[in-house]
């Protein structure tokens, strides 16, 4: 471990009782709405939290609080005193879903892993203890703000606890050509050591019987299998939702944010100068014509 990374965890061990007697003070009821972004990973659901958090006026994990996620409503606490209230992402850049600078924003997994199973991540209920403790740290963390903005492809899993949780949440679903999509996570294995029987990212139902599947179509599964839950966990959970091709989002970035606004009554929260932020387009990137590439359409044509 890092000297940053053991000082960080020194800091959450000496704070953590004060934690949680803030925890208990908030009276916080998760009666704020709430914006949960879903996808399959490499979709483009980095890219679209990032647009959001810039757009609307609300509140997101930033890098600086999930750093210190055991102890982040005091984290909270501290940059709203220090830093900000109202933070903003200062770029639109990001590296297999990581961004750079303190006040971007975070996806937050081991934040969430607090609260939810990690090694099965499906779930349909959250515990009552867990469920009234994810609901006050995410209601506290998110004052004075009326809106909370979150993004993590494992959300995919938790759709309907996290719609049982939050009353005002609402869901936006990123997809992407498939083929796009298998390519870059097949890259990202590649980059980031991954072997080929080995597993890599969100985990649906299922995933140990895949593991002796070629590659291809292990991600090619792991892709259908996440939007078959979504799908289907959306409809059954009565959830409101949009659904965004990450191809239009990167076309027209503004015409999607006017459509996520109007969809979840948040026209209140798009401000002008937030929203003149955002670029015109995003550059778009698909799968190239070469040999991998040229296997996964080939195979992708058996899935659904």
């Amino acid at each position: 471990m890092s000297k940053r990374g053991l000082l960080k965890n020194i800091q959450s061990r000496i704070f953590q009782p004060f934690e949680r007697i803030l925890r208990r003070g908030s009276g916080a009821d998760g009666s704020m709405k709430s914006i949960w972004i879903v996808g399959a990973p490499r979709s483009g659901t980095t890219l679209t939290y990032q647009t959001l958090c810039t757009a609307f006026k609300g509140y997101y994990l930033t890098n600086r609080v999930a750093e210190r996620y055991r102890i982040a409503l005091l984290s909270r606490n501290f940059e709203r005193f220090f830093y900000t209230k109202n933070p903003k992402p200062r770029s639109f850049d990001s590296n297999f879903g990581e961004t750079s600078f303190q006040n971007d924003p975070h996806e937050g997994g081991a934040f969430f892993y607090q609260f939810f199973p990690m090694e099965d991540p499906y779930i349909e209920k959250l515990n009552g203890q867990a469920a009234n403790l994810l609901k006050r740290t995410v209601s506290s963390i998110s004052k004075p703000h009326d809106l909370f903005i979150s993004k993590n492809t494992v959300h995919s899993l938790r759709i309907r606890a996290l719609s049982e949780i939050f009353k005002n949440g609402v869901f936006l679903w990123v997809t992407r050509d498939n083929v796009d999509t298998a390519y870059s996570i097949i890259k990202a294995r590649e980059k980031n050591g991954v072997n080929e029987h080995e597993w890599w990212s969100v985990k649906p139902p299922g995933w140990r019987e895949t593991k002796e599947m070629n590659e291809i179509d292990m991600v090619l599964w792991q892709i259908t299998e996440i939007e078959r839950i979504i799908e289907r966990d959306l409809k059954d959970s009565k959830s409101t939702f949009l659904k965004v091709d990450y191809k239009h989002l990167c076309e027209d970035p503004k015409k999607v944010i006017q459509e996520a606004a109007e969809v979840f009554d948040l026209e209140h929260l798009l401000e002008q100068d937030r929203f003149a932020l955002l670029p015109s387009s995003f550059k778009f990137s698909v799968a190239p014509d070469n040999k991998l590439a040229n296997e996964i359409r080939m195979r992708s044509e058996e899935w659904p």
